[in-house]
C-alpha cells in the first residue's frame, strides 16, 4: 500500500516544481529560440527554419521540451507558452532574413479560436509579413480535431498566415486530410523516410503524399532526412 501511494505523490511533486520553473521562466524571459534550417525535397537549402523553444535553467543550461510540456500540459500553461513562442518567433523574423519561420502549437492552442486575432496584432505591431510566419501543427492533432483545425486553416488564411502539418503519414487518412485542409506545406514523417530505398510499400506511401501534395499547391518537406538528395531522385 505504501509504494502504490508513493507514486502519485512524487508525480504530484516533481509537477510542482515543473510549474513554478515554467512561470518562472515565462515571467523571466527564460526560454529561448532555436533556428533549424529547412531543406526542400530536393536537397536545396529553403531559406527556411523549424523553431524550437528551450527552456534556460538557473544555471544557464537547457532543458528540452520533452522534460517539461507535459506538466505544462496538465496545468493548462501549454497556451500562455506557445503565445511566447510566437511572439519571440516574430520578434526573431522582424530582425532576421528568412522565407519562412515554422512555429509548432499545441492542441489547446489549435482549439483556441482567439490565436490568429492575436497573431494579427503580433504582426502588425512588428510590421512583419505575415506569410513568413507558419504555424505547424501535428497530423494527429488534427486527427483529433478536424473541425477546429478546418477553422484556425480558414482563420490563418484570411490573415495571410501559411499553415504545415507535421508527421503525416501515419494518421487516419492522410490523403483525405490534405485534400480537406490544403495546407501550404506537408511535412512527411521520419520514419517513413527511413530505409526508403528497401521498402517499396513506403515509397509508395511517400509518393501518394507527394502527389496529393502538389495537386493542391501544398510544399513538401521530409522530416529528419540525412540525405535528403537520395530522398528527392526516389520521390520527385
Amino acid at each position: 500500500g505504501v509504494q502504490t501511494c508513493a507514486l502519485p505523490i512524487s508525480l504530484s511533486e516533481d509537477d510542482r516544481v515543473w510549474v513554478q520553473r515554467i512561470k518562472s521562466a515565462l515571467m523571466d524571459n527564460r526560454f529561448r529560440l532555436q533556428k533549424q534550417p529547412i531543406a526542400s525535397l530536393a536537397g536545396q537549402a529553403s531559406d527556411s527554419y523549424d523553431l524550437l523553444v528551450r527552456l534556460q535553467d538557473d544555471d544557464g543550461s537547457d532543458v528540452l521540451p520533452s522534460e517539461f510540456l507535459a506538466a505544462a500540459q496538465r496545468h493548462d500553461l501549454l497556451r500562455a507558452l506557445d503565445r511566447w513562442v510566437l511572439a519571440a518567433s516574430i520578434a526573431l523574423a522582424s530582425q532576421r532574413s528568412g522565407k519562412a519561420f515554422f512555429v509548432r502549437i499545441s492542441a489547446d492552442t489549435l482549439n483556441d479560436r482567439t490565436i490568429v486575432g492575436w497573431l494579427r496584432n503580433q504582426l502588425a505591431a512588428t510590421s512583419v509579413e505575415p506569410s513568413r510566419i507558419v504555424i505547424q501543427i501535428p497530423e494527429a492533432d488534427v486527427d483529433h480535431a478536424p473541425d477546429a483545425a478546418i477553422a484556425l486553416r480558414h482563420d490563418l488564411k484570411n490573415a495571410g498566415i501559411r499553415l504545415a502539418i507535421e508527421h503525416v503519414g501515419f494518421g487516419q487518412d492522410s490523403l483525405q486530410l490534405l485534400k480537406n485542409l490544403q495546407p501550404d506545406f506537408v511535412k512527411i514523417d521520419g520514419k517513413l523516410m527511413q530505409g526508403l530505398a528497401q521498402h517499396p510499400e513506403q515509397q509508395a506511401t511517400v509518393r501518394a503524399i507527394v502527389v496529393q501534395a502538389h495537386s493542391t499547391g501544398t510544399g513538401t518537406i521530409a522530416e529528419r532526412v540525412e540525405d535528403s538528395n537520395k530522398i528527392g531522385r526516389a520521390h520527385v
